[in-house]
């Protein structure tokens, strides 16, 4: 099994391995947004962590804010390699806010990241229907997942997604590289 590097691409360049979705924009308290600055200069050490875990456990920080802290607190785990606490922060974004692409996208990194191909690439769907910043991403761990199930018509074509959507992404191409079509 792959697994998935994580990082976060605020720019259309994603490392190979495949990488979560941007961190969430957060423009309300100082403290989501310090937790916000942190997860997007891909910071992951215990102090961002905590930053983040302060600013949530104000009550007065509410709606978008408080969803963006998880995200952005879940994609520090996800780069702490903390997949379990990633998850659970990417569950209580959801909890919030059932429609956030970007929790479904980490998410399903997250799943994939633990061993759990088929719980990931049933993730992806939901972000690419939210429609996710990172399509490329979803398009890849679905693959991925295809893969890992023997679906490889439909991982092929989920790769040829991701590197059409991508083009300057060299995974899904070099991923494409292992595959031959059959010629009757």
């Amino acid at each position: 099994m792959k697994t998935l590097l994580i990082t976060l691409a605020l720019a259309s360049t994603i490392v190979p391995q495949a990488a979560a979705d941007a961190a969430v924009i957060s423009i309300g308290s100082s403290g989501a947004r310090t937790c916000y600055l942190s997860a997007a200069m891909k910071r992951h050490d215990q102090l961002a962590i905590n930053e983040c875990s302060n600013a949530l456990s104000l009550d007065a920080m509410v709606g978008a804010d408080r969803v963006a802290t998880y995200v952005n607190r879940g994609i520090m785990y996800l780069l702490a390699k903390n997949r379990a606490a990633a998850t659970r922060d990417f569950d209580a974004a959801l909890s919030l806010d059932p429609i956030q692409p970007v929790a479904y996208l980490n998410k399903s990194v997250a799943l994939y990241n633990a061993g759990l191909g088929r719980d990931a690439m049933a993730l992806a769907p939901r972000a690419l229907e939210l429609r996710t910043g990172k399509p490329a991403l979803a398009y890849y761990v679905r693959a991925l997942g295809h893969e890992d199930g023997g679906n490889l018509r439909a991982a092929y074509a989920d790769l040829m997604r991701a590197r059409d959507l991508e083009p300057k992404w060299a995974e899904p191409a070099e991923q494409l590289k292992r595959y031959r079509r059959a010629t009757r």
